[in-house]
């Protein structure tokens, strides 16, 4: 299990393959599930589950791990503490709080979800209502201020969603093209920002 959770910590933010983590640990793609969970009720790692209308589809896709501690978080890309995968692992955990919370305070049942398209591409979160329905797209980067395509389709499929990109390092807040740039600052301070 520690060789795991030392795998793991390199592949945070994204989608897991159950097998190919076997074959690297050497354990049966069953094994790593069950390690997964025990490691999920011992509040180390939570799953983020995949975005779809169609919930038979959705639990059959990958999901993404997160650690409760972000500082567990390795980027071999980037090893400094602002590394995108450390940044987004702290975004994630933020927002499975607020939608506990809500939950908790409101009684609203808010689930904290991504959303993956056929050829790769993702917008990194996705808060849906209790009818399954869009609340909200966030997507996270580090220093880039430019949303993604898919952001913008997203946003143009449920208009009823917010659509909004944290960016890191950025001073300001702006919008462009209806989606909302905003410092991540500004709402891991205040959720209600």
């Amino acid at each position: 299990m520690r060789l795991l959770v030392e795998m793991l910590r390199s592949h945070t933010g994204s989608p897991l393959s159950f097998d190919a983590l076997g074959r690297e640990v050497g354990l049966a793609a069953n094994t790593v599930r069950v390690y997964i969970d025990i490691l999920e009720a011992l509040h180390v790692v939570f799953l983020v589950r995949p975005y779809h209308r169609n919930v038979a589809r959705a639990l059959a896709k990958s999901p993404k791990l997160y650690f409760f501690d972000w500082a567990d978080v390795v980027d071999a890309k980037d090893p400094s503490p602002e590394s995108g995968a450390r940044y987004e692992n702290l975004v994630a955990s933020h927002l499975l709080k607020h939608t506990q919370y809500l939950t908790d305070s409101e009684g609203a049942s808010v689930q904290l979800l991504y959303l993956r398209t056929t050829d790769g591409k993702e917008v990194d979160f996705v808060l849906a209502n209790e009818a399954g329905e869009a609340a909200h797209f966030i997507e996270v980067k580090v220093g880039d201020t430019k949303p993604s395509s898919l952001l913008h389709r997203a946003a143009a499929d449920h208009p009823q969603a917010l659509a909004t990109h944290w960016v890191l390092r950025t001073p300001h807040a702006f919008d462009a093209g209806g989606i909302g740039i905003r410092p991540a600052a500004q709402w891991l301070a205040d959720p209600a920002a």
